[in-house]
C-alpha cells in the first residue's frame, strides 16, 4: 500500500511539472530546469530537487512517446 501511495504522490508532481512545462513553453521556447524548479517552489510552496525534476521529465517523455 506505501508503494501505491509513492506512486500517486509522483503521478501528481508530474502532472504538475507537465502542466508547468507546457505554461512555460507556450510562453518561451527555452526553459532551464532551474526556472522549472523555483515556478514550482513558488506555486506549490515545494522545493524539488534537480533530479526529482529530470527524473519527472524523463517519465513525462516516456508517456508521450
Amino acid at each position: 500500500m506505501a508503494k501505491l501511495s509513492i506512486n500517486a504522490i509522483f503521478n501528481m508532481k508530474s502532472l504538475v511539472l507537465k502542466q508547468v512545462v507546457r505554461e512555460f513553453i507556450s510562453k518561451r521556447e527555452v526553459v532551464t530546469i532551474e526556472e522549472i524548479i523555483e515556478y514550482l517552489d513558488h506555486i506549490n510552496k515545494v522545493r524539488y530537487s534537480r533530479n526529482e525534476v529530470i527524473k519527472m521529465l524523463e517519465e513525462i517523455t516516456n508517456l508521450t512517446r
